[in-house]
């Protein structure tokens, strides 16, 4: 069954990178946020057997669908200039869209990432948490900060945001050249272009996108938990989550030229 879901992803990006090219106007985007986010959302929820019947499966597609009008606020606060309002928002917004696909309580968990890490903060209103905080790593985002680390000569925050300034006039991205890109939830700057605003929001809704995408996942804990039903939750846990829905999109864009892909139109249109 999980291969007909990853099939389905696999589809609709490729579907709407077909239709990028034509989607200028910001109601089109909204359409693929709002309709993308909850067909995902129903889809996974389906697949880990966490749909009983109709009512559940418009519950999550509801919620997944007003978590894609989520995620494009977020976009549109980086896109104005509002960096860690808009970063926070898309995380909120992933954290309330992946709690209901896997059948908890809308803000039963809280998670904040910076590169492949996240904390995964218990709020109380979860059914049974295996830990009250859990650090993980994504693993599909280890790769892009392995990249990250290798291009980056020197690194710092900005807005909250792991950015790696690269002491050149522009990024040679795999035969690319460009003045930033974002390897998964971090930046890269070309150092002249370090102070140009527009190319840092544009780079910055890479970002959201990618949280976006890194919603639908696997989790699995590093060490295992007692069987027993009565086991409290541990205080503090490592753990490591594989986001298969943004490493298809990844794959996908991969067949696509750069600038029609539907992760560039989107950030073009709204950052410029």
């Amino acid at each position: 069954m999980r291969f007909f879901l990853v099939l389905f992803v696999f589809v609709m990006i490729s579907h709407v990178n077909v239709r990028s090219a034509k989607a200028q106007s910001r109601s089109e985007i909204a359409c693929f946020n709002i309709v993308g986010t909850g067909l995902v959302s129903a889809f996974a929820s389906v697949i880990l057997g966490k749909i009983d019947n109709a009512k559940d499966f418009l519950k999550v597609l509801g919620v997944g669908a007003a978590g894609g009008l989520t995620f494009l606020t977020a976009k549109t606060l980086i896109a104005e200039g509002q960096v860690e309002a808009g970063v926070a928002l898309s995380f909120l917004s992933s954290s309330v869209v992946e709690n209901v696909t896997i059948g908890e309580h809308p803000l039963s968990f809280l998670r904040y990432g910076v590169g492949p890490l996240e904390l995964r903060i218990s709020t109380g209103l979860s059914r049974r948490p295996r830990s009250h905080i859990a650090l993980e790593a994504d693993l599909a985002e280890v790769p892009l900060f392995l990249y990250f680390l290798h291009k980056a000569d020197r690194i710092q925050f900005r807005d909250g945001i792991l950015t790696g300034i690269v002491d050149d006039s522009t990024i040679d991205v795999f035969g690319f050249k460009a003045g930033g890109v974002s390897p998964g939830r971090t930046v890269l700057l070309a150092r002249p272009s370090f102070g140009d605003q527009q190319l840092w929001r544009h780079e910055v809704i890479h970002v959201s996108q990618d949280i976006q995408f890194g919603t639908w996942l696997v989790r699995a804990r590093l060490f295992k938990q007692s069987s027993k039903t009565n086991s409290r939750p541990k205080k503090f846990t490592f753990g490591y989550r594989f986001g298969w829905v943004l490493l298809s999109r990844i794959m996908v864009d991969e067949a696509w030229n750069h600038a029609d892909r539907w992760v560039e139109v989107e950030a073009r249109t709204l950052a410029d």
